[in-house]
This record gives C-alpha cells, structure tokens and sequence, in this order.
C-alpha cells in the first residue's frame, strides 16, 4: 500500500476505516454480480451449444436408420 493511502485511512480515524471497508465491500459485490452474470451467459451458451449437438445427432441417426 502506498504511503499516502495508509496516511489516509489512518487520518480518517474509525470513520475513514469504515469508510473504506464499505467501499471495497461494495466493489466485491459489483464484482460478485457482473461474474453471475457472465457465468449465467456461459450456461446459457452452452445449453444451446448441446441442443443443436443433440438435434445433429438426431439427424445422423435417423438418416443412418433409413
């Protein structure tokens, strides 16, 4: 940590620690949010990816049964 931030959040007393804990807190959250929400696209993509695997294989075997 740079000298400058610790002078801060030492001036700042109890009111700039907790200050800081909110805002890093926060950040995780936002953090936590946009991961869900890249992991709920990735599912997504890949639950299409196996239906169009699994209409391809329907086609095989059907063309392979005829």
């Amino acid at each position: 940590m740079e000298l400058q931030v610790l002078m801060w959040i030492l001036g700042g007393g109890f009111a700039g620690t907790w200050g800081l804990c909110i805002f890093f807190m926060n950040r995780t959250d936002n953090a936590l949010a946009q991961m869900r929400q890249e992991m709920r696209a990735e599912i997504t993509e890949l639950k299409n990816c196996v239906k169009d695997h699994h209409a391809r294989l329907c086609v095989i075997e059907e063309g392979k049964s005829k």
